[in-house]
């Protein structure tokens, strides 16, 4: 105990304190550190240790005087972060959780259960723009679709879009990457390839509807045979392959997204986790989700499909004599891409077919309006309002992804809605809270599909940009996902009846439907009886 009394107060309590505030005030309040985390943590993992082995071969009995210097550092870090986010940041005046300001760590909590959307929901009470974090705003107001959606939007993306870091793609942050990989993309979804897609998305529905057939009249749980289709369908059109395990494939996907739930708040958590513990938890999905694109990708430069796929463009591109390495480099990262967004049809179609059993009525007036056309003609089916209304209702309340898409506000920032909001500061539009807005729309939370052609005072501030939900970055793939949920929805409701099965929980695809950057609705159990022609 003397020898600890001895040993001067300043060096080992008072410097180490100066330390942790000297380096959140001059250094880590500015700019972004989510690429460096891991780097972060090691280095302070390193020091720390040094520090420890030093005292224990100079004074081994006196091991725990070392960690002095280092509980001091941190309390002077973590309390300087503490009273600043709380009293000193730019974005103090504005409501929210106390405990948001000061940490992601709390919203990351609150989302253990892959629930954002719930989590999101439940702040609305705070007001139309909500700090949901240190440095993010949360807005529950119309306009903040023009920040998410809008093409001249002048935000840019978040730290979210470094999720795929390293790998580039049409999703990099990088303005001139992105404009090079969106004009590759343009190729692949222009009309004349999109002719042959859309016949090939029509040949899988009428294999689906085939097995849909042979169970008919028997309930069952709609989900994996749903999420098979659709990973059929992207495998085929995204590389010109019908030979993958379908089940196999929708796995792969679907577990890797599993990982986004809980830390879709904080996505320097992932990075963090899987650059210091790769093999915990859930975290070898997403590296396997790599390695089974990677395979269909070399696999894909050893064929030649019979028609054209998304990937011959990607891979054309590469073979340009001015190709750069940044060419190459997308092949791998837009095939990881087409992976994930071809995910999202799956879900949106289940929380359609939950929303026309719950509603037989809306149904009975699709079908009606069937009656009069062939359902195999795309330009027939597209001029059907109240096919469509339904759609675009059921991706309302059902959005293809309930909480993703946040922003960056510029250097001047913005205003929002009559709310100046500064520059560098995150925001978030949760679509699944602004589809169920009273500002936008009258009796948000009822399936109304005749709000979207024959009764426009229902929807008050409708966004040029529609489709509602499908977002601005699956433009490329927007086209294809409502060819595939309108010929699909045509293809069932003119042979069958859908309805629940007596007895069962009708709300439980709602009521535990989990958000990971996707919706991933609950067990949908229905029953289809083929109608008498």
């Amino acid at each position: 105990m003397g020898d600890i009394l001895a040993t001067p107060v300043l060096p080992q309590v008072i410097a180490p304190l100066l330390l942790g505030v000297t380096l959140h005030v001059g250094l880590f309040v500015r700019g972004e550190w989510g690429l460096y985390a891991a780097s972060v943590s090691s280095a302070h993992a390193v020091v720390f240790a040094l520090l420890i082995a030093r005292q224990l071969v100079y004074a081994p009995a006196l091991w725990y005087v070392s960690v002095v210097p280092i509980a001091s550092y941190l309390s002077g870090l973590l309390a300087s972060i503490v009273v600043y986010r709380l009293f000193f940041h730019r974005l103090r005046s504005f409501p929210g959780p106390r405990l948001a300001a000061v940490t992601k760590l709390w919203h990351m909590w609150k989302c253990r259960h892959s629930q954002n959307h719930l989590v999101l929901d439940s702040l609305r009470h705070y007001g139309p723009f909500v700090r949901t974090g240190p440095n993010e705003i949360t807005i529950f107001h119309p306009a903040g679709l023009e920040y998410l959606n809008a093409i001249h939007s002048s935000t840019t993306r978040s730290d979210w879009y470094d999720l795929l870091y390293p790998t580039v793609g049409v999703f990099s942050r990088d303005p001139a990457i992105h404009v090079a990989r969106s004009k590759v993309w343009n190729k692949a979804t222009a009309p004349a390839p999109m002719k042959q897609y859309i016949q090939r998305v029509v040949d899988h529905v009428l294999k689906f509807e085939t097995a849909i057939s042979a169970l008919a009249g028997k309930p069952f749980v709609v989900n994996d045979l749903i999420y098979d289709m659709s990973f059929d369908i992207i495998a085929d059109i995204g590389f010109g392959t019908t030979e993958l395990n379908s089940r196999e494939g929708a796995d792969v996907v679907g577990n890797a997204l599993s990982i986004i739930g809980p830390t879709i708040p904080t996505p320097w958590s992932t990075r963090l986790a899987l650059s210091l513990f790769p093999g915990l938890w859930k975290l070898p999905h997403w590296m396997k989700l790599f390695g089974y694109t990677i395979g269909i990708v070399e696999k894909r430069l050893k064929t030649q499909p019979d028609g054209v796929d998304v990937a011959s463009f990607l891979i054309e591109d590469t073979q340009r004599k001015d190709a750069d390495k940044i060419s190459h480099e997308a092949l791998l990262g837009d095939s990881g891409v087409m992976l994930l967004a071809g995910s999202t049809t799956g879900p949106i179609f289940i929380c359609i077919l939950y929303c026309l059993a719950r509603f037989p009525k809306e149904a009975d007036k699709i079908r009606e309006e069937l009656r009069t056309i062939d359902y195999h003609d795309m330009a027939a089916l597209s001029a059907l309002p109240h096919l469509n209304g339904a759609i675009e209702e059921g991706l309302r309340l059902f959005p293809a992804g309930p909480t993703f898409g946040s922003r960056q506000t510029p250097p001047e920032g913005l205003d929002c809605g009559g709310v100046y909001i500064p520059g560098g500061v995150k925001i978030v539009s949760p679509r699944w809270s602004l589809g169920r807005l009273e500002e936008a729309f009258v009796d948000p939370h009822s399936f109304i599909p005749e709000r979207w052609y024959s009764k426009p005072e229902l929807v008050k501030d409708r966004r040029p940009h529609a489709p509602f939900s499908l977002g601005r970055y699956t433009c490329s793939g927007k086209k294809i996902a409502l060819a595939q949920l309108k010929f699909t929805i045509a293809v069932l409701l003119s042979k069958y009846k859908v309805s629940f099965p007596p007895g069962s929980d009708e709300m439980l695809a709602e009521r535990t439907m989990l958000d990971q950057l996707t919706p991933l609705p609950g067990d949908l159990e229905l029953l289809f009886e083929e109608l008498k022609q």
